[in-house]
């Protein structure tokens, strides 16, 4: 369970002071599917980047499955990063000299698999997302959904418990963002992953079970159409 107790994320702009988030509260139960909703600048990412460890509250507490996140240390965070959350990104933030299979490898490393295990993982992975014939190429090669889903089987390598998917159909068309969101939505409803959609677009955010509209900071929840 995540649990977001009075988080303020305050930065500083020359003389100006700006709250990007303003005593937030917020739960998200064991394989919920949320969609984290706002308009630019409205604090969604940083929303997203406090609960993946990425970034960290000014004040206020983040519980994860009871223990305090702002509590561990440098390499305890980066454990938590790589072994329970696995992360979706609009640019897909894949390694242009490296074929799929090494993008999805990558995060294996750092787990100190084996290169055997890894490339068997990565092979499942890719294979999950319907991409074990486009393995060997290279991102500059893959359209763009197939580069996503090569996001999206990086992110399952580590077995992750929480997907935090940031615009994740952003950069591709009605179609393959609908593509990406289906796969998206089997991982959460088959295997239990948590998932966390933030996303700007109305028809991306009713899919999910619970919407967390945020605006200047502070937010109101509200059912989706996949409740």
């Amino acid at each position: 369970m995540i649990q977001l107790e009075d988080i303020t994320r305050t930065y500083k702009l020359g003389d100006e002071i700006i709250n990007a988030l303003d005593k937030v509260n917020l739960t998200i139960k064991d394989g919920e599917f949320v969609a984290i909703m706002g308009p630019s600048g409205s604090g969604k990412t940083t929303l997203a980047n406090i609960i993946g460890g990425l970034d960290s509250p000014t004040s206020g507490t983040v519980l994860i499955d009871g223990e305090g996140l702002s509590q561990k240390n440098d390499k305890n965070l980066s454990l938590y990063r790589n072994k329970k959350v696995g992360f979706v990104f609009q640019t897909f933030n894949l390694q242009s000299g490296f074929t799929a299979l090494e993008n999805v490898m990558l995060p294996l490393i750092l787990a100190k698999m084996s290169g055997r295990e890894r490339k068997k993982k990565a092979i499942e992975c890719l294979t999950a997302v319907g991409l074990a014939d486009r393995m060997n190429h290279k991102p500059n090669q893959l359209s763009g959904g197939q580069r996503q889903r090569v996001s999206i089987a990086r992110a399952l390598a580590n077995d992750p418990e929480i997907i935090i998917a940031d615009e994740p159909t952003g950069n591709l068309d009605s179609k393959k963002g609908q593509e990406i969101m289906d796969i998206l939505k089997a991982l959460n409803r088959n295997q239990g992953i948590t998932l966390i959609i933030i996303t700007h677009d109305s028809n991306i955010a009713k899919q999910a079970k619970k919407i967390i509209e945020i605006q200047d900071g502070r937010i109101k929840e509200r059912a989706g159409a996949g409740a």
